[in-house]
Parts: C-alpha cells; sequence; structure tokens
C-alpha cells in the first residue's frame, strides 16, 4: 500500500542580534530576534496505484513559527559600541516587543501515468497557506489588529512523447492562483488600516523538446510563459526591517532555452 511513507518532526530555536539597519551606517546595539518552528511533516509515495503504471507521490508539512523583535533601548549606539541616550525616546530603530505567530502549510501532490514507453502524463498541484497574528506589547499599532493572510494554488498538467532515446517533445500547461488579505493603510500618516483582499490568477504553458543530431551531440529547445507569485516576505515583510506591499502583482515573463 506504500513505497515509501516517511512521519518527520522538526524542531528549532532561533536567536539573533540585529547589527545594522538597511544600510552600514545604522548601527543597533541591544535589537535583536528570537523565535522558534515546530514542523510536522509527511511524505506518500506509491507505483502501481490501484492500476498499473500510475505512480503517486504526496508530501505535507505544518508550520508553527513564533518569532519576537524586540527594540526597547534607550541608547544609541556607534561602530565602537559607544552609547548616548535617546533623550526621552525609546527604540535604537522603532520602539517593539513585537511578538508574531505563523502557521504555514505546503503540500504537494504528483501523479505519473504512462501509456507504453512513449507516452507519459502528469498531473501536479503544489498549496501553500499561511497566516500570521502581531501584537505589540509596548506600543499600539492599527495593523496588528488584522491578520495577514495567503493562499496558493498551482496545478500543472503535461504530455511527454518519447517514442525513441533519440527525440521527445513535452507540452504543459499551468494555472496560478493566489489570495491576499491584510491591512492596508487608509491615511498618508498610516495610522488607520482596514483590512483589503484581493486574487490574482494566471495561465502559463510551454513545450520542450530534444533531438541527438549525432550520438554525441544534442539539440535542446524550450519556451515558457511563466509566472512568479509574490512571497511571504515580499507581501507582509519581516515585521521589523523589511517593508511588504500585499498589492505586489506576480511577475510573468517569456523564456527561451536553446
Amino acid at each position: 500500500w506504500a513505497d515509501r511513507l516517511m512521519i518527520g518532526l522538526t524542531y528549532s530555536r532561533m536567536y539573533k542580534e540585529i547589527q545594522t539597519g538597511v544600510v552600514q551606517k545604522v548601527v543597533f546595539g541591544e535589537k535583536y530576534r528570537k523565535g522558534n518552528s515546530l514542523m510536522p511533516s509527511l511524505e506518500y509515495r506509491k507505483r502501481n496505484l490501484f492500476v498499473r503504471n500510475l505512480d503517486v507521490a504526496f508530501t505535507a508539512n505544518y508550520n508553527r513559527n513564533f518569532t519576537n523583535n524586540v527594540d526597547t533601548a534607550t541608547y544609541r549606539f556607534n561602530w565602537l559600541g559607544e552609547k548616548t541616550s535617546l533623550k526621552g525616546r525609546k527604540g535604537e530603530q522603532s520602539y517593539q516587543d513585537m511578538k508574531s505567530d505563523n502557521d504555514n502549510w505546503n503540500a504537494t501532490f504528483t501523479a505519473n501515468y504512462h501509456i507504453g514507453t512513449a507516452h507519459t502524463f502528469v498531473l501536479n498541484h503544489v498549496l501553500n497557506t499561511f497566516h500570521r497574528e502581531n501584537h505589540n506589547s509596548v506600543s499600539v499599532d492599527e495593523s496588528n489588529a488584522i491578520a495577514k493572510v495567503t493562499r496558493k494554488n498551482i496545478t500543472g498538467f503535461s504530455y511527454r512523447l518519447m517514442p525513441s532515446e533519440h527525440w521527445n517533445l513535452s507540452v504543459f500547461g499551468k494555472y496560478y492562483n493566489q489570495f491576499v488579505a491584510g491591512p492596508v493603510a487608509t491615511n498618508t500618516n498610516q495610522d488607520n488600516y482596514v483590512r483589503t483582499t484581493r486574487s490574482v490568477s494566471s495561465i502559463g504553458y510551454g513545450a520542450a523538446g530534444t533531438y541527438f543530431i549525432l550520438p554525441g551531440l544534442q539539440a535542446k529547445l524550450s519556451y515558457e510563459k511563466a509566472y512568479r507569485l509574490p512571497t511571504i516576505e515580499e507581501m507582509f515583510g519581516n515585521e521589523d526591517l523589511e517593508m511588504g506591499d500585499i498589492g505586489i502583482r506576480p511577475e510573468n515573463s517569456d523564456n527561451i532555452n536553446l
């Protein structure tokens, strides 16, 4: 009933002192980040599932991640380690004791079906979901009351023709879908936020082929209309030095290789 079944559990802890900002002249002396992560995982593979020549593979993991960004110092530091008072201010960069709870699901399913030795059909689906809630225990930020959420679904289907070892041809299509929800400021002062949602969908496609001109010389040609969906960091940042933009659009490109 299974050729491979593996269950895993990963736990990690992290402590990192933040020494500089986004430019080297900005120096921090007491700013730090800490956190931990617990991730169970599952992998399943089976050849000839239900019928001959149908092979399936499934992987999944859940990552429960906690991150704490701390910036509560009352001094400013330089590269020599010398410090001067911030004179009534707190926080070397932005006064915070930010706790972030992150839930991240990832799953991949792949099915291969072979007809003889010449024809192969492949169906693949990738799911990624993310949910983040923030709480700043030393200051009030309206954006923290709104959770940050994203869901990605990418489905691909391909057909490969390989009538001989001398040449083969593949064609494929992909469907991309992403849902995003999170806070957006309603004014330039960024003191009022509302929850906004958006969903984007795109179709990608392509083809590839190879041919042996001589026994030691192979020609390859491929084309793909491809999309890259924004990452969590690009949309939501890291709640510290990196700013996100939930309105960012997917990248698209025409890729040709010869």
